[in-house]
């Protein structure tokens, strides 16, 4: 992971990060919303900032589909939010946390197209196509019916690099693990560079 340029601004994104934290449900209000079902879950979230991700997907999803898809999508956004305010090694860190999902969709297409899955059930219920940053993986998923495929559209993104670079008729199993240890080893060397303002606790 290349460093970001300029000037770490850790007042600036440090204060919009809180704000948005007190924004977030706390603990006394989730362990109230842990004793509801599924249908008043929902209506509660909904009530704490969430109607917009909810109602997305609301006209075909319900229960806990519709809630973990709607938390699902407001993560996803919040986390281009803060990636957007952060700027120099206070956004290196944010990256690194960001990453592991990029990561962790590249190996949801590769089990995808190594079971077979059927496209419909892909992108309404694993990779639901409301939400943009998913579109990139289901047009992959789509245009691929091996894994070898899968791994060129995947090109020179890091999780494409990393599998590139196994030997041919790896297993899917195989191929996890290397975008495990690409990514861990990755995130270590990136707060090991010369700069960083990370700490390690060991």
């Amino acid at each position: 992971m290349a460093q970001s340029v300029g000037k770490a601004n850790y007042s600036a994104s440090s204060a919009r990060a809180k704000s948005r934290k007190s924004a977030l449900i706390d603990q006394v209000r989730m362990k109230q919303l842990l004793q509801q079902d599924v249908n008043a879950i929902s209506a509660s979230i909904a009530d704490s900032g969430y109607r917009a991700d909810l109602d997305l997907y609301a006209s075909r999803l319900k229960g806990a589909e519709l809630v973990e898809a709607a938390l699902s999508h407001n993560l996803d956004r919040d986390l281009a939010e803060v990636l957007h305010f952060c700027t120099g090694s206070v956004r290196d860190q944010v990256a690194i946390y960001a990453l592991r999902f990029e990561f962790a969709n590249a190996k949801t297409v590769l089990r995808a197209i190594h079971s077979g899955a059927d496209h419909e059930v892909l992108r309404t219920e694993i990779l639901p196509e409301e939400n943009s940053s998913n579109r990139k993986w289901l047009d992959m998923a789509t245009r691929s019916k091996t894994l070898p495929e899968a791994i060129t559209l995947m090109g020179s993104s890091p999780w494409g690099k990393t599998l590139s670079k196994l030997p041919e008729g790896s297993t899917l199993q195989e191929m996890e693990d290397a975008l495990d240890r690409a990514y861990y080893a990755d995130a270590l060397k990136s707060v090991s560079l010369p700069g960083s303002d990370f700490t390690l606790m060991r």
